[in-house]
């Protein structure tokens, strides 16, 4: 990158940004791309944040073929660089194209860029998503992570079956895009990368992992003894008989799963309140053999 100087525009002075239009042959984006590898690999757990996302192999192959049919427009979208000129912050999957074809293209580029943007950006015609912002985080089973997160979320502030029933994620209201808002829900709920991690929700095949591993995290906060048994019973069934909450959640669950219900009741919200109902009743010590049809549209408090 160049340093200040001639041919440098005050703008780039003061943020020592440099924006240029730029070819990119497929040796060029190949050798690119070999750089990125050696540079993850040489990366410490603790500079986890500089991790990038896993390539989207269907945006790699759309954009390849709009390259062979000569439909590459150089447009806003760039390619971006950290300040030191060799990590790619944003466009890997353009680049990865380039280097699977045979055809040199042109393409708009900012170098020197902060590392700790990477969350905000979004790449051209492939917006990340929260699991994806999590994994160029270094966080594992991202995908369970941001699931979790979610419905924890929503069960402490928007604590209806409809509510976990929906695509949303999370804090709709912070003026935060949703790769921001995941962040803030790891810091929020800090040991719910240890529960899922536990792989309790892989033990628990008649239930949705998220509701699982929410579940799992919210009886955790009030009993960890009772939560990990409560698990174990609820996933193995063993020693259960009629009268234990738990053998009437098993069977109330596997009857549903038989018919393969499609009713809007049988969503992750409905799920979640049949195992909040269980617990509350192994808490209190009390006897179910089967859950009221009167179950209205609000998820219960977690005793």
């Amino acid at each position: 990158m160049k340093g200040k100087g001639k041919g440098m525009s005050e703008w780039e002075v003061k943020t020592n940004l440099r924006a240029v239009v730029e070819r990119f042959t497929p040796e060029r984006a190949r050798k690119i791309m070999e750089m990125q590898d050696a540079l993850w690999a040489r990366l410490p757990a603790s500079e986890k944040f500089k991790r990038n996302r896993p390539l989207s192999e269907s945006t790699v192959k759309m954009i390849g073929l709009q390259i062979e049919a000569g439909e590459w427009k150089v447009t806003a979208d760039t390619i971006r660089f950290a300040k030191d000129g060799l990590r790619v912050l944003d466009g890997q999957n353009r680049l990865t194209a380039i280097a699977r074809g045979k055809t040199t293209v042109e393409s708009l580029v900012v170098y020197g860029l902060e590392n700790d943007i990477f969350p905000l950006l979004d790449i051209g015609g492939k917006k990340r998503t929260p699991s994806e912002t999590l994994i160029t985080m270094g966080y594992e089973n991202a995908k369970r992570l941001s699931a979790a997160l979610r419905n924890v979320y929503v069960y402490k502030h928007r604590p209806t079956i409809g509510a976990l029933g929906g695509g949303s994620f999370g804090l709709d209201k912070t003026g935060k895009n949703r790769n921001q808002q995941v962040l803030i829900l790891m810091d929020m709920y800090p040991g719910m990368e240890q529960i899922v991690a536990t792989g309790v929700s892989h033990r628990i095949p008649i239930l949705p992992e998220a509701v699982t591993n929410a579940c799992y995290y919210l009886f955790h906060e009030k009993d960890p003894i009772l939560a990990e048994s409560f698990m174990d019973d609820l996933a193995t069934g063993i020693g259960l008989r009629h009268g234990d909450p738990i053998y009437a959640l098993r069977e109330r669950i596997i009857r549903q799963r038989a018919i393969k219900s499609t009713t809007h009741q049988w969503n992750r919200g409905f799920m979640m309140m049949l195992v909040i109902y269980a617990w509350n009743a192994v808490r209190n010590g009390r006897t179910l053999t089967k859950f009221s049809s009167k179950l209205d549209g609000s998820l219960p408090e977690v005793l």
